[in-house]
């Protein structure tokens, strides 16, 4: 027997212990319908615990521009998430409101999931993130 062969036995038995880890994807999202050149797209990438909470794990920006805009988010796990997106024009870091609480700023959810008296359901929203690279449309609404 070979002198490595305890450590190589080892090594062996404890890739059977191991648990598999999934790969993290990058989530190329495409927002689309941006109405003006001001102030910065943001997007959130949300498990069902954080979903229209400002504590999404997985965020990033893109300066806005008319259009069309696309932000990355990388080193999401595999998972059920929503994602939220919004067009904050004036760089305040939330979404502006009418004096009934009415987003004045443009909003959009995964699988189009839509304003109906009130913000979408995550079930609503909920899609699977998976693999190396995910590519997601979002197109922004705007309320009355």
């Amino acid at each position: 027997m070979p002198v490595n062969a305890p450590i190589s036995l080892l090594a062996t038995g404890m890739a059977f212990v191991m648990p598999v880890v999934g790969y993290a994807t990058e989530a190329e999202i495409r927002i689309l319908n941006v109405g003006a050149g001001a102030g910065t797209v943001r997007v959130a990438v949300c498990p069902q615990a954080n979903f229209l909470q400002p504590t999404c794990p997985f965020v990033g920006t893109a300066p806005a521009h008319p259009g069309e805009v696309t932000v990355l988010i990388r080193n999401i796990p595999p998972g059920i998430y929503a994602v939220q997106a919004h067009h904050d024009v004036h760089d305040k870091g939330r979404i502006d409101t009418n004096f009934l609480g009415i987003p004045v700023e443009g909003l959009g959810f995964s699988r189009g999931a839509a304003f109906r008296f009130g913000p979408p359901r995550f079930d609503d929203a909920a899609l699977s993130i998976a693999g190396k690279v995910v590519g997601i449309d979002i197109t922004l609404t705007f309320e009355p």
